[in-house]
């Protein structure tokens, strides 16, 4: 698998801040979670909100 790198996922974390006004934390687990195009897997239903990935809740 070929990583994302430090800044793509930095860049990601604050369009996704910006867009779905979420703390910092999710924001940069859900872009790693975009950068690498993966499911988001998660029992935060606060997550929900982030259309831009793909959640799984468990």
């Amino acid at each position: 698998m070929i990583g994302a790198s430090f800044v793509e996922i930095k860049d990601i974390a604050i369009r996704l801040r910006q867009k779905h006004i979420i703390k910092t934390p999710d924001s940069i687990i859900a872009a790693t979670a975009k950068a690498l195009q993966l499911p988001l897997v998660t029992s935060d239903k606060d997550f929900k909100k982030i259309t831009d990935i793909s959640i799984i809740l468990i």
